[in-house]
């Protein structure tokens, strides 16, 4: 399925389940703008998924890094095929407070939204 496609899905999916999904960037210069003017719309995003993989660049840890950047207190999940990547099996040690395997069910999607967004400030990672 495009990328495109999975969005779509992904977000009739989310807003089934219990989530409002308001947005997606297809490059990190995107994210960032999209995170940037939420934040300063003052209506920041609860949560952010990020793909491992970003085609040239260094992927989530870059994307994270500079999200971090405009917020330290940003909370993201890391999402990837690759599930025995460092980054998925140690998301915590990247500043991510869960990860998503892919392919997942939507209940495991939404479980894991679920501890991400209401978990206590400072607290990592999402166990």
């Amino acid at each position: 399925m495009a990328a495109t496609g999975v969005r779509s899905s992904c977000d009739s999916e989310l807003n089934t389940v219990l989530y409002s999904f308001s947005d997606s960037a297809m490059t990190i210069d995107n994210a960032v703008d999209k995170y940037r003017h939420a934040l300063n719309a003052g209506d920041p995003f609860d949560c952010v998924i990020i793909d491992l993989t970003i085609p040239g660049t260094d992927g989530a840890r870059e994307c994270l890094h500079r999200l971090k950047a405009l917020d330290g207190k940003i909370t993201a999940v890391v999402s990837s095929g690759y599930g025995n990547d460092p980054v998925m099996t140690e998301y915590w040690n990247f500043g991510f407070v869960d990860s998503l395997k892919k392919p997942y069910m939507i209940e495991v999607l939404g479980k894991v939204l679920f501890k991400a967004v209401n978990r206590q400030a400072g607290e990592n990672p999402v166990t």
